[in-house]
């Protein structure tokens, strides 16, 4: 498509909570050459510049989401990336 070939048209590569697997994924994405943005949310019912307490429950450690984007016309070459670092 060609909307695909725009530089700021951007796909969703990865969502998780884990910040090993980010970094590496982002080394795999690097070492390629691929661009990437990566975006990270606070999810946790707490506020961290009050310092508020979590919920009873609340694991801290899920309570980040983040994301990485790459741009579409990469597509492809970063699931390859991937695909090569993970699963040799």
């Amino acid at each position: 498509m060609w909307l695909d070939r725009l530089p700021f048209v951007k796909k969703e590569l990865l969502v998780t909570t884990d910040p090993a697997r980010l970094a590496a994924v982002t080394a795999a994405l690097t070492a390629a050459g691929i661009p990437y943005v990566q975006r990270q949310q606070y999810t946790g019912s707490g506020t961290r510049r009050a310092g508020g307490f979590a919920a009873v429950g609340e694991r801290a450690d899920l309570s980040t989401l983040y994301t990485l984007l790459v741009p579409a016309r990469h597509w492809d070459a970063a699931r390859r990336a991937l695909q090569q670092s993970f699963h040799p």
